[in-house]
Formats: C-alpha cells, structure tokens, sequence
C-alpha cells in the first residue's frame, strides 16, 4: 500500500519531536562539535541533524514504544544513542558534500533562494505558524538564522547530486548495473486486504467491526496456511481498488514508497512466502512475496524507477569515499552533553 507521508523527512513525525527536544539548552549553538576538513560543524548544526535522526527512528516506533521508546535498545544501544550516531554521521555526509559543492564552483541563484524561501514558509505554516515554528525551533535547539542556513546547504547538497548524476554530464549506470539494483533491491508483492477504512480513508470502521475484519483475515490465513490458491482467495476476497490494475503484485524498493509495515513485511519474507496477518493504517493484509528476476518484463516495467534508486545509490558510495578520504575530529565531550530531554516532566 502506498504510504500517504505527504512532506519531507523534515516534517514527519511532529508530535513525537514535540515530546522530544533536541539538546541540553545550556550549550552554546555556536561550539564545535566536529571538525570535517578543518570546518567545524556546530552545536546548532548537529542539533538538526539529531532531530532528523529521530523523526526517521520514531517512524519505525510502534504506538506502544512511543513512550520508553529512547530507553529501548537497538542492536544493543539505547535508541537515544543510535540516533546520536545517526546524526553525526549526517552531519559529516552533508559538510563533505558542501566541501565539494563549492569546489566544483557550486552556489545559490536567486531563484534557489527564492525556492529555499518558499520551502521555509511552507513548513511555518505546517508547524502551524511563526508560533509552532518557534516553538519547534527551541525544541530543536536551532535558531531562525540556523534554520535558513539548513535549507539552503540541503538546497546546495541537491545542486550538487542534480550535477553528479546528470546523464549530460557524462554520468552513466550500465544495463549491468542497473539490472544488479533491481534484482537486489527491488521485490515483487501480491497481498490480500481486507479494509479497516472507508475506501477514501476519512473514516475509520468502528472497533467491534475491526475485530471481525481481523478474524476474517486470520481465517483466510489459516485457509492458505492449509494449502488453497493465493490468487483465488486474492480475488475472492481482497479491498484493494489497486488489484485490478496490479494483477501481478506490486513493484517496490525499500524507500517509503510503501507504509512501513507492509514495507518491513514484504522484505522480511522469501521468495514464495506467506506472510502473517500484518495491520496498517489500511486494515489487515496477508503478504506473499513473488519472483520479479526470472521474467524480464517485472525489470522493463521497473527500469525507470530503478534508475533513480541506482543513482542515489551511486552517489551515497561517492558520499562514503568522501568521508574515508576527510579528516574528521569529533569532540567527545561536547556530544557526551548532548541529551534527549522530556519536555513532558
């Protein structure tokens, strides 16, 4: 099912960040946190890259997690420190790409600040106004000032991808390449959906009908668990409006293209597998997981798309060689001051 996220990572997950803040406020912005290169990154610079970090990691948070979620562990570290990680090594990516932006003699026209401008003013308004902007700001721990400078080094890292991976500029991924993406990151999914939502999705069924549509969907599981056709029991009894125009699955990578848990399903499983009874905000679906490698015509419909997705994979090798090659001080003791605070107490 295809995910409704309808702004950047930089808008997703709000109410969690506003449980959340971003750093100890008893931190100068301005102090240095890193050195990539002999450039610093700062305490207000890092502050963002933390927040991102954690907007990302509270999408994969279920309801019940939200509350402990930054005392659970992640392959045996705190989430909080994961995410602290996670940052920092955003923050180097994105100052090694500035660092090659500008050497390539990359910079802002009037009208990428002009688009940076309009950008700003759309998330005022999402944050709900120059109120909730502020707000969020000082939760983050980021100034307005710093805030335009975030846009505008995004806008100049997207100048310089736009540039390295522009097929005029001599930038190429061949068949082969190409192929090796699709086949390893791409999977194809057929799925039997019974809704728990009013087909356009502005109302949700009530709970007691949610409950029998759970148990409808663990009946058709044991069904297919005792061996009946997938695709019989597909067409008997799936909600989804996009099978007939999907009869052979869905094509997808792991981008967010998909909601999350029906994501996190369908890479989780063999080829020929069958899922478990997964709940999204859709309703209730059973997954199984086809071959799209054998039959050449799964790679031509995808061919396109992959192309972007082998591209960014491409450059994010690039970004690697960059960081190995940079000289790169982390100031330990100014990240170990670096705290998760519950604004709630």
């Amino acid at each position: 099912m295809r995910s409704r996220t309808l702004f950047p990572v930089l808008c997703i997950g709000l109410i969690f960040s506003l449980i959340f803040s971003g750093c100890s406020s008893d931190i100068d912005l301005d102090k240095e946190i890193a050195t990539v290169n002999g450039e610093k990154i700062t305490v207000e610079e890092y502050n963002f890259f933390l927040w991102n970090a954690k907007e990302q990691m509270a999408l994969g948070a279920s309801i019940e997690q939200v509350d402990n979620f930054w005392d659970t562990e992640i392959e045996g570290k705190k989430a909080v420190d994961v995410a602290k990680e996670k940052a920092m090594d955003a923050a180097i990516s994105s100052k090694v790409q500035l660092q090659k932006a500008k050497e390539m003699g990359l910079s802002l026209t009037d009208e990428d600040l002009k688009a940076v401008r309009e950008e700003k003013t759309h998330y005022v308004e999402h944050w709900g106004g120059l109120d909730g902007y502020n707000k969020l700001l000082d939760d983050i721990g980021i100034t307005d000032k710093g805030f335009d400078k975030v846009l505008q080094d995004l806008k100049l890292a997207e100048k310089l991808y736009s540039k390295l991976t522009d097929k005029e500029e001599g930038f190429t991924i061949t068949d082969e390449e190409l192929k090796k993406y699709f086949d390893e990151n791409v999977v194809r999914v057929k799925h039997i959906l019974l809704l728990t939502e009013t087909e356009d999705h502005t109302m949700p069924i009530p709970s007691n009908f949610k409950e029998e549509v759970k148990k409808q969907a663990e009946e058709l599981l044991r069904r297919l668990r005792n061996g009946e056709d997938f695709d019989k029991l597909m067409y008997l009894y799936s909600q989804d409006t996009g099978l007939y125009d999907n009869p052979d699955g869905y094509l997808f990578e792991k981008n967010g293209e998909m909601v999350k848990e029906f994501e996190d399903a369908a890479f989780s499983l063999e080829i020929g597998e069958i899922s478990d009874v997964i709940e999204t905000v859709y309703g209730y679906h059973i997954l199984k997981r086809e071959d799209h490698t054998s039959d050449p015509k799964y790679f031509e419909q995808y061919k396109e798309k992959a192309w972007a997705g082998a591209a960014k994979a491409k450059y994010e090798k690039q970004i690697d060689a960059w960081k190995k090659e940079a000289n790169v001080t982390v100031n330990e003791k100014v990240l170990e001051k670096i705290k998760v605070i519950d604004d709630t107490d």
